[in-house]
């Protein structure tokens, strides 16, 4: 994280939103938690009980209320663990944090939905879709 971050983060007084690049892949268990992001490979994991408010801060990114987008008060940020996992964020270029007085309504951010056909059956059914079944002709 850059130094202007360091210093926003350690302000006392001031909220911030953290986005989630919409392109990061979550993948988030009881107790463990993994961030992939696909454009430089970076990878972040957590695992333990010792990470439960990171578990939870994931929970309310993905929340479909929130789109990847949540407001982060000063008592959030007073928690190392999740100041921590911010600063990991911001420095693998998975996120953003910004300052609320910026940036003063939730920004918008569009999460995308993956539909995976179980069955090639249904697909083959489309005029629109290909299986791929002759590639190697």
């Amino acid at each position: 994280m850059n130094n202007t971050k360091k210093t926003l983060l350690q302000s006392e007084q001031k909220n911030f939103w953290l986005i989630l690049d919409n392109y990061v892949h979550i993948s988030l268990k009881a107790d463990s938690a993994l961030l992939y992001n696909p454009l430089n490979r970076e990878i972040l994991e957590y695992a333990g009980s010792d990470f439960r408010p990171i578990f939870k801060l994931l929970r309310r990114l993905r929340s479909p209320q929130n789109l990847l987008v949540v407001r982060l008060t000063p008592n959030d940020l007073k928690d190392k663990r999740i100041a921590a996992f911010v600063n990991d964020v911001c420095s693998r270029f998975m996120g953003n944090l910004i300052d609320t007085t910026t940036v003063k309504k939730k920004p918008i951010q569009l999460m995308p939905l993956l539909k995976i056909h179980k069955d090639a059956d249904t697909i083959k059914k489309s005029d629109r879709h290909s299986v791929g079944t002759e590639m190697m002709k």
